[in-house]
């Protein structure tokens, strides 16, 4: 499973395998994932269809906000905390 918009075309690009960012194929409640490490975040994003497939309980806050990325433009839809 790739994680995100972003995430799925570049992983689905093998054109952009030479990229400086790190991916990692890990298991997750016995689900492959593909995740993308950024060691300079301070926050921690997950899809809410990563967070189906990985976790089954509704347990996030339901709060919902828009944040915007490093780049200054783009800008995501969170839904909890």
């Amino acid at each position: 499973m790739v994680d995100g918009v972003v995430s799925s075309s570049l992983y689905d690009n093998r054109s952009t395998s030479n990229t400086s960012l790190l991916y990692l194929n890990v298991i997750v409640n016995n689900k492959l994932m593909t995740t993308m490490i950024d060691t300079g975040a301070n926050r921690t994003f997950i899809s809410i269809k990563a967070l189906h497939l990985s976790y089954k309980k509704q347990s996030i806050n339901k709060v919902s906000s828009r944040v915007i990325l490093a780049d200054g433009y783009t800008s995501l839809s969170i839904l909890g905390t």
